[in-house]
């Protein structure tokens, strides 16, 4: 049941969801303790965990990449850390101010984490809302405890009811803890650059959204939005810079024409 998927006409109830990712979280946390216990740290992972702390900032950077990159699961915390730097707080709409060049070298990192390691190259990640959890529940409803197993079993047959494993659950989860990264990435940190950026980072940041845009389907409707947006942009650069990544992206995928054309 790794790739259920809720059907288009079906939805979920709020409460439901809630339920779900409360227990993903708490298998998420436990999953993490259970790892830091078997953990036995080599010379070579404390050097980088100090690196991450201590290092110069392009050292602490690529630190943080190599972390992250070797297992997202586990060190899930490194993506923290980079986005901190590109100003991304999951707690402002607004994000953190910072140095242009820090969040300017950071991206360049974040943006080949993204299209190699944390999203998916042919379909978009999908959230809780998404994933047909009603057929979970009460996958043992009318059952007591004077009840047979081969009981059981019938009774979950015949209600059509599936068991969920907390190994699907937890991945369920982690995909749309990528998910709710990824888009406060774009929107905290890219369309703000691009909206108030100096115009060398607006160019930097358009190339960004170009390799995205090819690389990955997730997001595209916002990173093709505010690739349009600039091409009205008053600095001349800027707004070539985005004809120029959207003729990129059109040589890449062909049957895109018509959608970048509405858009336009």
């Amino acid at each position: 049941g790794r790739n259920d998927v809720l059907s288009s006409k079906a939805s979920t109830s709020p409460a439901l969801i809630r339920k779900y990712r409360s227990m993903g979280d708490a298998i998420y946390a436990n999953e993490l303790r259970l790892f830091k216990q078997g953990k036995n740290s080599s010379s070579d992972e404390q050097w980088v965990e100090n690196t991450m702390r201590k290092g110069t900032l392009k050292d602490r950077i690529a630190a943080m990449s190599v972390t992250l990159s070797s297992d997202p699961l586990h060190k899930f915390y490194a993506l923290d850390g980079l986005m901190s730097m590109v100003g991304c707080s999951s707690s402002s709409n607004d994000g953190g101010r910072v140095n242009s060049r820090v969040a300017q070298l950071t991206a360049e990192a974040m943006e080949d984490l993204f299209t190699n390691t944390l999203l998916p190259p042919d379909r978009k990640l999908l959230t809780l809302a998404q994933r047909p959890l009603a057929q979970y529940e009460n996958s043992g409803s009318g059952d007591n405890d004077n009840e047979t197993g081969k009981t059981k079993n019938k009774k979950n047959k015949s209600s059509g009811k599936k068991s969920l494993s907390p190994r699907i659950l937890l991945l369920w989860r982690f995909e749309e803890m990528i998910k709710e990264k990824y888009e406060l990435y774009l929107r905290q940190y890219m369309a703000k650059t691009l909206q108030d950026g100096a115009e060398l980072q607006k160019i930097a940041t358009l190339r960004s959204a170009g390799n995205l845009l090819t690389s990955v389907p997730e997001g595209e409707v916002q990173l093709l939005n505010m690739m349009v947006n600039k091409l009205g942009d008053p600095e001349k650069k800027t707004a070539a810079a985005a004809g120029h990544q959207l003729r990129l992206v059109l040589q890449e995928h062909s049957n895109m024409q018509n959608i970048v054309a509405r858009e336009v």
